[in-house]
């Protein structure tokens, strides 16, 4: 029936012995809760053997649900850069077994002081209105070279806050074993966040996480960890989750245990052979689904019982549901931020780091603008295979670097997109029980 709803546009599901809707655009979740609407929404999905429906009330239906499947309108904005990532050196201590770094490029050259200087005076040049910028120091390991570390952030403050008056914020992301007194110094004089890698406890995080030694790093870090936690260092935690990840529960109990920040992210493929580590196959998704809805229980009855939850993707996903975010881009790349490599060459993200031809320009010729409109992330309106998802605007299209290495219809990408969706769908589920308790409480 053309005058139904389009399947694109809602999801339904049942959870807890009733059944939802969650409309996308509006992102409303509404509980459906009578027997006319469950034969409406039983005939969109394609179900003939719904209870019967007459013409005028599927029309008066749908009149009145179309609003809430339209996203709000969002004035257009050029992409402006204040954000620029400094991939310091290729180089790392460290041989992660799937780090999406990996690349045949010489592994030990450094960034010079003057690419950086450079490309600091690019950005200020291009958005002189911004009236603050984000320094982020990326790898390899950024801390082999402490040097530079100072030498930037002195200049960074003189361009920036001394010239100009601006501000500026400094982040930093790092394997978590070379931190010393002398960055944590520097760490908490100039107010950096330090974004730490670790994958859990000693004896998962080891599986990956190994030096070149191949021996494992977990103590080392863990070490590091406490002396961020003496210095009142603002800091977080970056988990990264693989294809045969088994033990996501005790991965997240354990950050829940060490209170501290932490999100967590799937292994990605920037066209490496190592396939096992970020390929996900149907086993993998059930597993993980199964995985899923254990750690959001329990994330979930740690909210009921008023404790703090320390794992940023959990409390993120709640705020999107409750404000009702929308999001039109799945990134920031090429947007509001851009990487340069050690040569001083410009990228969208650091994902395409390893892919010299989705280069863009470098810091002395400058960007290419037909090549930053093909790189940077789309607007998810304009991708095809997003616009048939009820989740395009929670996701907002995902990754451009895997849509450009696979193609938007490959297998790689659809079971990707299902991995995004059901990380949604138990946000969802843990959004309405928390709801639901909320609302049993003030009765």
């Amino acid at each position: 029936m053309n005058n139904l709803l389009k399947q694109n546009s809602f999801y339904r599901f049942s959870y807890e012995n009733k059944k939802y809707v969650f409309f996308s655009g509006s992102q409303r979740i509404l509980e459906i809760g009578n027997p006319l609407m469950d034969a409406y929404f039983t005939l969109c999905t394609g179900d003939e053997t719904a209870d019967k429906i007459s013409d005028n009330e599927i029309a008066q239906i749908t009149a009145t649900l179309n609003s809430l499947c339209t996203p709000p309108k969002h004035p257009a904005t050029e992409p402006r850069q204040d954000m620029l990532t400094l991939n310091v050196t290729h180089g790392c201590n460290m041989a992660c077994k799937y780090c999406f770094a990996s690349t045949t490029q010489d592994r030990k050259e450094v960034m010079s002081l003057s690419v950086a200087r450079k490309a600091i005076e690019n950005m200020l040049k291009a958005n002189p209105a911004s009236g603050q910028y984000t320094i982020y120091f990326f790898g390899g390991e950024p801390l082999l070279h402490k040097s530079f570390l100072h030498e930037v952030v002195a200049m960074a403050k003189e361009e920036i806050v001394g010239k100009r008056g601006k501000k500026v914020i400094f982040l930093i992301n790092t394997n978590g074993t070379l931190i010393d007194e002398s960055l944590l110094r520097l760490f908490k004089e100039e107010k950096f966040t330090v974004t730490v890698s670790m994958d859990g406890p000693e004896d998962i995080n080891d599986e990956n996480r190994i030096f070149t030694n191949r021996r494992g790093s977990y103590r080392r870090i863990i070490r590091n960890i406490e002396k961020l936690k003496e210095h009142h260092i603002r800091f977080n935690i970056r988990a990264t989750i693989h294809p045969n990840t088994r033990k996501l529960f005790k991965i997240i109990r354990f950050f829940e245990t060490l209170k501290v920040p932490y999100s967590y992210a799937f292994t990605m493929d920037s066209g490496t052979e190592r396939k096992y580590t970020f390929d996900f196959g149907e086993i993998d998704l059930d597993r993980l689904d199964q995985q899923l809805a254990e750690c959001i229980a329990y994330l979930v009855a740690k909210r009921m019982k008023g404790e703090p939850i320390y794992n940023l993707d959990f409390c993120n996903g709640l705020k999107t549901l409750k404000d009702k975010t929308v999001r039109l881009q799945g990134c920031s790349a090429g947007r509001s931020n851009l990487i340069v490599d050690e040569q001083g060459r410009y990228y969208a993200c650091q994902n395409m780091l390893p892919l010299r031809e989705t280069s863009l320009g470098d810091v002395n010729s400058g960007i290419q603008e037909n090549r930053l409109n093909e790189f940077r992330s789309q607007d998810v309106a304009q991708l095809d295979n997003c616009r048939q998802c009820w989740a395009r605007y929670l996701c907002g299209g995902s990754c451009l670097n895997e849509r450009y290495l696979h193609g938007s219809q490959s297998v790689y990408i659809n079971m990707k997109c299902r991995l995004i969706r059901t990380i949604w769908k138990h946000r969802i589920h843990s959004y309405i029980a928390l709801e639901s308790f909320i609302n049993n409480m003030s009765n």
